[in-house]
């Protein structure tokens, strides 16, 4: 922060700098890097979502008759615009899978084809129709295409060629199908657009999930900077044993004011004192395992390398590890979506084939049986992230290793609770967080260890919980507090997570290169954005509830994760003595918070897991 800014107006600025404007700076998808096909495609992805969100504001407003129908072939013009977004999502999913590593092109090739399979059924035609196999066949000559262009270099007509490809198939079967039902001679599929909009659902998880995360993110960073840039003055001052008042009594207020409120809401929302109390024993449950983990694992890093966890690295670790677990997530997710549409598709498409009867009638018992299927499927994503948490810090690797860890615990806790009254409320993690907070606060004043580095400690670890606790509000302000337009916050979030996702995609590498990383960004942006308007424009009510769902379970599930592994850190800074970093980030990294590090003067740790060096 400038010396010249001064008062809360040159904190303000310097927050915003920090939280907002220097991870897009840094983090931003590189697009003069990319080719002259590439920017191209960005273009066109660009028009897409500015079509897609004007169609939505439109059929909001009802200025324009642009949702479809409850059932039917869909004549107006919004779901024709879902449909044609959803080629370009679908070209865009294949071309990645072109020249990605092979389980993830796999899993884009198995999403395409399943979606073209749907796709051809919607308009109602039946085996042996030729074209209820126009998705079946495009979906293996894509196949032969991506054997063919394995070990090639990327093209960029391999896009043109894929999305032409993907148009005949989409349009051919409606259009023919128009021209039956306009002869009388067909009947459009009842429900197909239901179908299409479940697909693009399961489709959209991750990119979701990911928006969820990154809303808690932006609050950790905001919760991390305030105490920094609110003690910059003191320690340019030289005096960097000190807090500013202001600053302490401003925490102090919201600390209180906010966890008062979570407390309340908790009571409020709760059936009973009963059931409160089963919240509040829930949060204890989810909060000790989380210290009990870190403990473990930072104690399994430190036999490898000696050293203390890096605060402000965990924001930066958060994309490495969220993408993996958003797709595994995602997966299950799709686990449960898959057999609806399946059977929705053979019933329609392949009923007459030999053992139909029988196909149909195992999907029918998998979706009849959706929370098993879930949980099974969900435990494997909570045991593969637990696995990898540790095989990380056996390796040394602390940052990922903590929140992947964290991840998978909270997946397992939330499938016990599917058997059990047992449930994860963020307001009752930081209602309880921000107690033990003060608790431990209160005994190191008492013991007069209250310097200035530990009271920063102990003022960011307090900001966070009230961060954990409005977790809900944070993923979904619009709709908590005003109840309505929901998605908004949703898409900006999206935004934020392409904006910032330059890891991903400014990367390269002859295993998964810079196109097929962009493309695979675009695509999870704009599916994202095509079931907030599909979920608006191919139906009569218009909400998007259920996208504002999936968002507000990122938050649950990836953000809380997050902001307890931080939290766990900065208790551990605290009771080590830590001494804050400077408050200018490294220069080559402008927009990262700052870290924690031991004191020289700091008391001998009371437990093995904190232990360490100082972090570089």
């Amino acid at each position: 922060m400038s010396p010249r800014r001064t008062g809360v107006g040159g904190l303000v600025v310097a927050l915003v700098d920090r939280v907002f404007v220097e991870p897009v700076r840094q983090g931003a998808p590189r697009v003069r890097d990319w080719a002259p096909g590439m920017r191209a495609i960005g273009l066109l992805v660009a028009m897409i979502i500015v079509a897609a969100l004007a169609a939505v504001s439109l059929a909001e407003t009802e200025l324009l008759p642009l949702r479809g129908s409850a059932s039917g072939l869909a004549v107006p013009l919004g779901p024709q615009l879902v449909l044609f977004a959803l080629t370009v999502v679908l070209a865009l999913a294949q071309t990645t899978a072109l020249h990605a590593p092979l389980p993830l092109a796999l899993a884009l090739w198995g999403f395409v084809g399943a979606a073209l399979t749907v796709i051809a059924a919607l308009p109602g035609h039946v085996w042996p129709d030729p074209v209820s196999a126009a998705g079946p066949v495009t979906w293996l000559v894509l196949g032969g295409l991506a054997v063919l262009r394995r070990r090639a270099a990327p093209r960029w007509w391999e896009f043109v060629a894929v999305w032409a490809l993907v148009l005949v198939t989409t349009y051919l079967p409606l259009a023919l199908a128009a021209a039956r039902i306009a002869d009388g001679q067909a009947r459009p599929s009842a429900g197909s657009v239901q179908i299409l909009a479940l697909a693009a659902a399961s489709a959209a998880v991750p990119a979701a999930l990911l928006a969820g995360a990154s809303l808690a993110a932006v609050a950790c960073s905001l919760c991390l900077w305030v105490v920094e840039l609110g003690t910059a003055r003191a320690r340019a001052a030289g005096r960097p044993g000190r807090v500013p008042r202001g600053l302490v009594v401003a925490t102090a207020v919201v600390a209180v004011a906010a966890v008062g409120g979570a407390g309340w809401q908790l009571v409020a929302g709760s059936l009973g004192w009963l059931d409160a109390a089963t919240g509040l024993a829930s949060a204890a449950a989810v909060l000790l395992a989380i210290a009990i983990g870190w403990a473990l694992l930072d104690a399994l890093a430190d036999e490898r390398s000696p050293a203390s966890t890096g605060v402000g690295q965990l924001i930066d670790h958060l994309p490495t590890v969220a993408w993996p677990a958003a797709v595994a997530l995602g997966a299950v997710s799709a686990v449960l979506i898959l057999p609806v549409v399946m059977l929705a598709t053979w019933q329609v498409t392949w009923a007459a084939v030999p053992f139909s009867d029988t196909v149909a009638g195992v999907l029918t018992v998998v979706s009849a049986n959706p929370t098993l299927v879930g949980s099974i499927g969900a435990v494997a994503a909570a045991v593969i992230c637990i696995g990898l948490g540790l095989r990380l810090a056996v390796r040394g690797v602390r940052g990922p290793a903590e929140l992947l860890f964290a991840v998978g615990v909270v997946q397992a806790l939330l499938q016990f609770g599917e058997v059990s009254s047992f449930r994860i409320e963020p307001a009752a993690v930081g209602l309880l967080a921000g107690l033990v907070v003060a608790a431990m606060l209160i005994i190191t004043a008492t013991r007069g260890r209250l310097t200035g580095p530990v009271a920063e400690a102990y003022l960011t670890a307090l900001l966070i919980t009230v961060a954990i606790a409005n977790l809900e509000l944070l993923a979904d302000p619009v709709g908590t507090v005003l109840q309505s337009v929901g998605g908004v916050v949703a898409v900006l979030a999206l935004f934020w997570t392409v904006l910032t996702s330059g890891d991903l995609a400014n990367g390269d590498s002859p295993r998964f290169p810079r196109s097929s990383r962009v493309m695979l960004v675009l695509a999870n942006l704009l599916v994202a954005v095509l079931l907030v308007a599909a979920t608006t424009l191919t139906t009569s009510t218009g909400n998007t509830t259920s996208f504002d769902g999936i968002v507000s379970s990122g938050a649950r599930d990836l953000g809380v994760p997050l902001l307890l592994v931080v939290l766990a850190s900065v208790l551990a800074a605290a009771l080590r003595g830590a001494e804050p970093g400077e408050p200018a980030a490294p220069v080559d990294s402008p927009g990262h918070p700052p870290h924690f590090r031991r004191s020289p003067h700091a008391q001998r740790p009371v437990h093995r897991a904190f232990r360490g060096t100082p972090q570089p």
